[in-house]
């Protein structure tokens, strides 16, 4: 007979009630979950049985039952005879409950007070107090038995299909669900070295347009919640498979991720950066060990040129290069850089001027800056060709080498395969080609002192002598100066004869010439009312002191500027002195023998001794209170825009400095439209005026 027979026979018996409660001693002691007996005793033992048995002091020797209550009738009933057996669980309660085993011990950690999380990555990244965990990282530190909240952000082209809680000891996984705002929280009593947090993605489906239905998708009733709203009777779980009491999401002792100490390293990523105006970028300041405090503070060394904000973000405003610090907020000695370099460029266009629009083949983005090398007219780009002219080059100026007096015919012209350089301002260039007739008669005409004026400037008639006229004299008729004559020169198709230059000195007392020993060295072409050209005679054995204004070509200076001249070789020569007021914005600082203000400097009064020709350069500093102008434009009822400024504010600035349009002004009925592509909000301001 099994034990479960005799167990049913004896049932009611004080042999039964005996041997329960030696049944009960022996599961207990094999580990054997008590409440498990308990429910088989309801189908073999009274409900009252325990309580008795706890009470009945002759069920504690089974082996000695009282003489009463064991009849010799029923024999197979006496419960010694099975207690070998009993000795050993059944067999069935083999088969369904595990041997209890001692818990894993938590693995190592780098530090008291720390784990050491693993991470299971492919093609996505974690996002932890601030700090991206990604490849090739595999794990990263943060408190010991601390709540640990994260998110995780998928790669680009992939989707997350799931988040898993795995075991470093055993490799179970548990999937976690997502909070209501995205991220994924861990209570404190699985963060530990033992837990690897591993990410699942998927491909993400390309968008093909498709709607879903109307009626969407059914939504599943949160757990422990029916779909009425109403409560299921369900309650969450009290306790993790550990067996540790889990923390109640929102609670006070839930601390989130901490900071497990101060940063020790810093880095920028990138190092360097390189950004057109207007781009932006966002750096990235990445602290060791990972997990510590990751907050820090940005600055740029000059917010000019580029601005940083709170998270990180590079905003290009002005050509030049700042740096970008980061620095620690727990650890303000800690701070790395980035060095952003701003370039600013523009889009250079080619018009044929003749009314056929842009040629767009030329149209070229370069950098404010750069050098670009000017094309040839491509042919047949021009269909309405102006009659005896001939292609000459390219100017910002419509009107350039025309006769309409020195505010068009003194603005350059670049010829072909001249360098351009591109510069600054707002929008785009628009070069004109010009035409230019050939073979020009002029009249020449000399100076009487014996200088050589940069031009262009004003100059009374009463200073000239008048040579005389020479047919198919210049060879294109366009504004050229040299006070060394060779560019002029090279214009030049002929030039008066000596008979005439001789006969114009002789009316003059103060001019005579001599072609075994001197020359005329012409200057300056011009077309003010009518084609003529200007020199002044020279020694052949004289050397020259040339002053070069060095300003950027189409510039004027009011005043008059020093006059190159001829000296003997050996001469002491006193240098001119200079004036503040020549150029406008910008005060003269010295002369220098190298346009750059690399060479050798030289101040008003001092005397060299000139034993070959030189040329000194102007250099000068930007001025402080340089006025421009900030103008503001309200949009038409209609929704157009008015040609002309609605609202001008005056303001200051040094010369060449990069001035902000205040965008925070108010006016009633108006709100600043920052999207609009015409916006110009920065500007330089230049040495004459600036409308930004």
């Amino acid at each position: 007979m099994s034990m479960l027979e005799k167990l049913s026979d004896a049932k009611n018996t004080f042999e039964g009630k005996a041997l329960a409660v030696f049944m009960s001693l022996v599961m207990v002691l094999s580990f054997i979950n008590f409440s498990s007996f308990a429910d088989a005793a309801e189908n073999g033992t009274s409900p009252d049985a325990p309580e008795a048995q706890a009470d009945d002091p002759s069920s504690e020797p089974a082996e000695t039952p009282a003489p009463e209550s064991a009849p010799s009738a029923e024999p197979e009933a006496a419960a010694p005879a099975e207690i070998p057996e009993a000795s050993e669980p059944p067999a069935q309660s083999e088969a369904t409950v595990p041997p209890a085993s001692e818990p894993e011990p938590d693995l190592p950690t780098a530090e008291p007070g720390v784990a050491v999380v693993g991470v299971e990555l492919d093609h996505a990244y974690l996002v932890v107090a601030d700090q991206e965990i990604a490849l090739p990282l595999t794990s990263f530190k943060t408190s010991l038995n601390k709540d640990l909240v994260f998110e995780v952000k998928p790669d680009g082209g992939y989707q997350i299909d799931k988040v898993v809680a795995k075991s470093k000891a055993d490799g179970t996984e548990r999937p976690l669900e997502p909070q209501a705002d995205g991220s994924y929280r861990l209570a404190a009593s699985e963060v530990s070295s033992n837990l690897v947090i591993k990410p699942v993605v998927a491909l993400a489906p390309e968008l093909d347009g498709a709607v879903d239905d109307a009626d969407g998708p059914s939504a599943k009733p949160a757990e422990g919640e029916l779909a009425d709203g109403s409560d299921s009777g369900l309650e969450a779980p009290k306790s993790e498979a550990d067996g540790n009491a889990a923390t109640p999401f929102g609670l006070d002792n839930t601390l989130g991720v901490e900071a497990i100490g101060v940063p020790t390293e810093l880095t920028v990523d990138p190092a360097t950066l390189k950004l057109n105006v207007g781009a932006s970028s966002k750096l990235k300041a990445i602290v060791e060990p990972v997990g510590s405090n990751g907050k820090v503070v940005w600055t740029s060394s000059d917010p000019s040129v580029a601005k940083v904000t709170d998270d990180g973000t590079v905003k290009a405003l002005s050509g030049g290069t700042t740096t970008i610090t980061a620095r620690s907020v727990a650890n303000p000695a800690l701070a790395n850089v980035s060095v952003v370099t701003v370039t600013e460029s523009r889009t250079v266009k080619f018009k044929t001027n003749t009314g056929e629009g842009e040629i767009k083949s030329l149209a070229t983005t370069s950098e404010v800056g750069s050098t670009i090398i000017m094309p040839e007219l491509p042919d047949g780009a021009v269909n309405n060709w102006p009659a005896n002219r001939v292609f000459v080059g390219w100017s910002v100026d419509q009107r350039a080498v025309t006769s309409d007096g020195k505010d068009h015919y003194t603005n350059p012209v670049f010829a072909p395969g001249s360098s351009y350089v591109v510069p600054s301002g707002k929008g785009n260039i628009e070069l004109y080609a010009i035409y230019s007739a050939q073979n020009i008669g002029a009249d020449f005409y000399l100076r009487i002192d014996g200088q050589f004026p940069a031009e262009p400037q004003g100059h009374s008639n009463s200073g000239y002598v008048k040579i005389g006229w020479v047919e198919n004299a210049i060879k294109v008729g366009k504004f050229v100066t040299d006070t060394t004559g060779a560019m002029v020169s090279a214009n030049l198709a002929a030039t008066p004869n000596d008979a005439m230059i001789q006969k114009a000195c002789a009316g003059n007392p103060k001019l005579s010439f001599d072609p075994e020993t001197q020359t005329v060295i012409w200057y300056v072409i011009k077309n003010e009312e009518t084609w003529h050209v200007d020199g002044a005679i020279r020694d052949k054995a004289s050397v020259v002191l040339a002053y070069s204004p060095n300003i950027p070509a189409g510039e004027t200076l009011s005043g008059t500027f020093p006059n190159t001249k001829a000296y003997a070789a050996g001469a002491s020569v006193k240098v001119e002195s200079g004036k503040a007021d020549w150029r406008a914005g910008y005060t003269f600082k010295e002369w220098n023998t190298e346009p750059d203000g690399s060479g050798t400097s030289y101040q008003g009064g001092y005397s060299i001794t000139l034993n070959e020709s030189k040329t000194l350069y102007a250099i000068w500093s930007p001025k402080d209170g340089t006025n421009y102008r900030i103008q503001d434009y309200l949009q038409n009822a209609d929704g157009s825009w008015p040609d002309e400024p609605s609202h001008a504010t005056s303001a200051s600035g040094k010369t060449g400095a990069t001035v902000y349009a205040d965008t925070t002004k108010s006016y009633t009925g108006y709100t600043f439209d920052a999207g609009n592509d015409k916006n110009v909000l920065t500007g330089k301001v230049a040495g004459d005026a600036l409308s930004c």
